[in-house]
């Protein structure tokens, strides 16, 4: 995180410049060694996603909710977190 901000503060993905080039290498690099480090027999897959909303949303949408189970949170959600459950309640009641 400190390499980051002290070495190539950009956004990447969205610019071609020599800063956002770099930030996309190293994104890349970290999830390689990420996905490395989470390498063992009894686990099949693993993802990684571009950030915590698409994660949430993915999940929301992958469970199989009914009409008469229930989602905790607490009123201290982020939207990334708290939209997704209520559009689910919107889907199924």
């Amino acid at each position: 995180m400190n390499e980051y901000y002290n070495e190539y503060p950009v956004c990447g993905g969205r610019s071609i410049h020599k800063m956002a080039k770099k930030v996309d290498e190293k994104v890349t690099e970290s999830r390689e060694k990420f996905r490395r480090s989470l390498a063992h027999p009894a686990l099949k897959r693993s993802f990684l996603l571009k950030n915590t909303t698409e994660g949430l949303n993915l999940v929301s949408n992958a469970m199989d909710l009914k009409k008469d189970d229930a989602v905790l949170t607490t009123d201290r959600e982020h939207n990334s977190n708290l939209v997704p459950w209520q559009v689910q309640v919107h889907k199924r009641g």
